[in-house]
This record gives structure tokens, sequence and C-alpha cells, in this order.
């Protein structure tokens, strides 16, 4: 959502605005919603990824990666596919870490365990330093380097769930029908999260009405 290099918007707006129903898929990392620094946030950024974009139908698939509510650092998916106004909703099990508010476009291509970019690395300093890992403390004006390049996030939380879904789609080329593919590829892990998300849904409602009649059995 936050890029100071690309314009998010042009990118709606000038790309994905005039592309045909192909198959084309709309990713967007919204903000995190319960960072740290959320109070420092700019007024307009609580709610700019639901301005963002046109109102469904759309011509291509969106997927908006958000929290699950501003109070929780845990994920969700939610999807709209392509020609359909319903969202698709579902969790992702994977969490914000609470000092990043947003992802770079530097980020995006690099796991937390990147020796360089990752704020875990697998190797520390394996290049002589580890980028991802500096957290600043001192007096501006001390440092060789601007302190804007050294604060921008380098690696993403959410990258294996990314390739999981590039790896799915890359498969769709091997397809004679491309676009076909991957419509139904997005329709179909779509309908299962449904699924999945219904079958806990009524799970938790079985588990409640017999802790109710259990508890109205008692004399």
């Amino acid at each position: 959502m936050m890029d100071s290099t690309v314009s998010t918007r042009a990118v709606v707006e000038s790309l994905y605005r005039y592309l045909p129903d192909n198959g084309s898929e709309l990713v967007v990392f919204d903000i995190n919603q319960a960072a740290d620094l959320r109070v420092l946030f700019r007024p307009a950024l609580y709610a700019a990824v639901n301005t963002l974009l046109a109102p469904a139908p759309r011509a291509y698939t969106t997927t908006v990666v958000t929290n699950a509510t501003a109070h929780t650092l845990q994920t969700v998916a939610r999807t709209t596919l392509a020609r359909e106004r319903e969202e698709h909703r579902y969790p992702l099990h994977l969490a914000w870490p609470a000092d990043m508010y947003s992802l770079s476009h530097v980020a995006v291509p690099f796991p937390l365990s990147d020796s360089l970019y990752g704020r875990e690395p697998d190797e520390k300093n394996r290049y002589g330093i580890s980028s991802g890992t500096i957290s600043l403390r001192g007096e501006t004006g001390t440092l060789s380097v601007g302190l804007e390049t050294l604060m921008r996030v380098t690696s993403n939380p959410f990258f294996p769930w990314m390739m999981t879904r590039v790896d799915e789609r890359i498969a769709c080329g091997e397809q004679a029908a491309v676009a076909a593919c991957l419509k139904a590829q997005t329709r179909a892990e779509a309908l299962k999260q449904d699924q999945v998300q219904n079958g806990t849904q009524q799970d938790t409602d079985d588990r409640r009405g017999s802790h109710e009649a259990e508890q109205a059995d008692k004399p």
C-alpha cells in the first residue's frame, strides 16, 4: 500500500484499470493497523486501502492483506474475484512484527531469513552487514548513508504465503488456456477457504451449543 517510489494509485488507475478480464490479480499489503507506532500515522492512512480500489465488480481479482482487526497483529486475506462483488476472507496464520508499520517495495522479494536484507537472517553478517537487523539509535548526521535508507523495511513477513501463490500461478503457464486456469485456481482457492471458515465456525457453534446444553442440564 505504501511506496515512496512508485505511485500505488497509478498502478491501479493507469494499469489495472485497463486490463482485460484475463485472470490478472492485484495483491495489496495494507499498513500494519496495530503497529506500535500507530498513533503517529497520518490520519488518512487508516482507510487508504479502502479508497484505493474502485467499487467491485472489477475486471481483475483483488486480494488485500491486512490485520484481522485493528487491535491484533494477526492477518487475513480479503479476496474479491474478478467480475464479482462478494469478498472472501480467510486467516493467513502470519503476523505483522509489532515494530513494522508497513512494507516497502524493496522488502517484497526477500524473506525474513535473508542474510543481507532479512530481519531474522539465517547467517548474520555474511556479507559484512545484515541491514535488515539495523535498529537506529543515535545523532543525525553521523552515518555515511541517509537515515531514510536504513529505516526502510527490507524483508517481507508474508514471503512464504506469497511464494506459494506465485508457484501455483506459474503452474498455469503450462496450460493452453492460461487465463482460464488462473481464474479457476483463484476461485477454487477462495471457495476452499470459505469451506474451512464455515467448518471452523460450525465447530465453534456446536461446542457452544453443547456447553449451553450441559449447563441447562445441571440442577
